[in-house]
């Protein structure tokens, strides 16, 4: 299970060299501190998020 830190690494693994990877990274911390905000865990989020490589193909 992925914490917050290795979701993120792994993200920005995928997206090098591609548009918009700022953007999409800031999208994800978001969900990050919504889901914590909301009572999720690190794991829960980062499972709702989806595959870091599967984003980034998007």
């Amino acid at each position: 299970m992925m914490d917050e830190s290795a979701f993120i690494a792994a993200l920005e693994r995928e997206l090098e060299g591609l548009e918009g990877k700022d953007g999409i990274i800031k999208d994800c911390w978001e969900h990050f501190a919504a889901g914590r905000a909301e009572g999720r865990t690190d794991a829960e989020i980062a499972m709702r998020l989806g595959d870091p490589r599967t984003i980034a193909k998007d």
